[in-house]
């Protein structure tokens, strides 16, 4: 008899070695939901479905970078620190 209370977890066969390799992973997660769009068909509830699991890939992805961790790599290439004497006006 199987049981019922059992509790299965997909296992990342490639888990992220580093912080970076994960920043990467969650923007290109971002990326790929924002690019590959459901078919003009879709029913109004796919398609919310579509733009809530975008909208949850990106929200991971902003609550990774306001937590301090690396940048994804496509940013991490062209970031400049700010100097701490920057214009007050500057964001």
């Amino acid at each position: 008899m199987p049981n019922e209370n059992r509790v299965y977890r997909l296992v990342d066969p490639f888990p992220p070695e580093t912080a970076e390799e994960r920043a990467d992973e969650l923007f290109d997660d971002v990326s790929g939901k924002l690019r590959d769009r459901p078919e003009s068909r879709s029913t109004k509830a796919q398609l919310r479905a579509h733009l809530e699991s975008a909208d949850a890939a990106f929200q991971a992805l902003h609550d990774w970078v306001m937590a301090g961790n690396p940048l994804p790599d496509p940013w991490r290439r062209f970031y400049e620190p700010r100097d701490s004497e920057a214009d007050p006006g500057c964001v």
